[in-house]
């Protein structure tokens, strides 16, 4: 059955209106549902809006009058309204949403809430608050929420958060630059002597007829970037360069058919000390200071081999694509954690917070996560979210038994 669109009507305002300075930044539009008595409010029935602009995007607002098909609580769900915001167009935005329900004499009735969200296409195009009110309260008379010619009254406010998460680069080039003429990690010196540049210096200038005339020409020559970084990513992993070893051991196997463990296995990683020392110190550590000149092991077991190898790919000059980032965005914090590998943990973090939902079921073990692993953007987005949502049902809903006691009064403070 085709959806059915209502009128989208939006307010022109004569003066400025009193507004308080976080409302300013909102832009709002109000969308009115008629007849809201008799649209259909079978479970999973639902009213989409023509399609309006925000923030140089296109949007859609839908609401089911009887209730989503798929709500956690069933079957009581059935009788709420529900109430979807959705992204139509192409690409990215980080927004957060105030959605209000107005009564027929346009004060606030029900208000909600979303978190700051990176909307994307490709990914996250919805947000939805399955249980808004009961059907039987809307249609309440003595409530006043729809106005006398049955209209449903609602207030879409968006801001966008121009505020994007800072994803540092690969600082293998500037750690490299660093390490230059070295003395203290050096392992091999050049001894260039001044007396051939001081002869280059005093030898006369070609004669004119060895000099060779040559025609501009409009295409400019090919000038190639420094190879350092292609260098650098050739020589990952490379055993014939190569002085350290890195064994990672996988985890234990499957039962066998005979019910015995079988093995743990390990992968070997080669690396070159000098360069752990300049760019990943806490993995250069792992093996004596004193340089035997034979190839030394060091064994790690908390990290799985492709997560090491991303982490060890980064520490040469390469990068881990997004789609694995997504994938052990959590792995990749928690190795880049314990081996310092700064800019690739803030790179996983954010990428974690752009393809995460944070609700009230996550939102503890996410604030614990982002506290044991020093991830502050990920902390801050989190109270960000508790503070949206609705400070009084966090407080109550939320258990800070398992947080450390030193931050629960503060956490408190700032979701309140």
């Amino acid at each position: 059955m085709p959806l059915l669109h209502p009128r989208i009507h939006t307010t022109i305002d004569v003066g400025n209106p009193p507004s308080s300075p976080d409302e300013s930044r909102y832009k709002s539009i109000q969308i009115h549902f008629h007849g809201f008595a008799y649209l259909p409010h079978a479970r999973g029935r639902g009213i989409i809006s023509p399609r309006f602009s925000m923030n140089g995007h296109q949007w859609e607002l839908g609401v089911y009058p009887g209730g989503e098909l798929h709500a956690r609580h069933t079957p009581r769900s059935s009788t709420y309204l529900a109430i979807y915001i959705r992204l139509c167009s192409q690409g990215s935005v980080t927004a957060s949403f105030d959605v209000k329900l107005l009564n027929k004499f346009g004060d606030l009735a029900c208000r909600m809430r979303s978190p700051a969200i990176n909307w994307r296409s490709d990914m996250i195009t919805e947000w939805s608050w399955p249980q808004v009110m009961r059907r039987s309260k809307v249609l309440d008379e003595n409530r006043y929420i729809l106005d006398d010619d049955g209209t449903l009254a609602i207030v879409v406010s968006t801001k966008e958060d121009a505020t994007a998460a800072f994803v540092p680069k690969n600082p293998l080039t500037k750690m490299m630059k660093g390490m230059f003429n070295d003395e203290t990690t050096a392992d091999v010196c050049f001894e260039v002597c001044s007396a051939g540049m001081m002869e280059a210096l005093q030898s006369p200038s070609p004669s004119p007829a060895n000099v060779v005339s040559t025609k501009e020409d409009a295409t400019a020559a090919f000038v190639p970037e420094n190879p350092l970084t292609k260098m650098m990513k050739g020589m990952f992993n490379d055993e014939t360069t190569a002085d350290v070893c890195f064994e990672v051991c996988s985890a234990e196997g499957k039962d066998d058919d005979d019910g015995t463990k079988r093995a743990k296995t390990s992968t070997s990683f080669y690396a070159h000390r000098s360069i752990l020392s300049g760019c990943a110190p806490m993995l250069a550590a792992l093996f004596d200071a004193e340089d035997t000149g034979h190839m030394i092991s060091a064994q790690i077991s908390d990290v799985k081999p492709d997560i090491f190898q991303y982490m060890l790919g980064y520490v040469y000059g390469g990068s881990v694509p997004k789609e694995e980032l997504m994938t052990h965005a959590k792995d990749i914090i928690n190795a880049a954690d314990k081996y310092s590998i700064v800019n690739l943990k803030l790179e996983a973090e954010a990428v974690y917070l752009n393809s995460t939902i944070f609700t009230v079921d996550n939102a503890m073990d996410n604030l614990l996560y982002a506290d044991a692993k020093n991830c502050a953007l990920l902390k801050e987005t989190v109270l960000d979210f508790l503070a949206d949502w609705n400070s009084t049902e966090a407080i109550n809903n939320i258990s800070f038994a398992d947080f450390p006691l030193y931050t629960q009064d503060w956490i408190t403070m700032t979701i309140d």
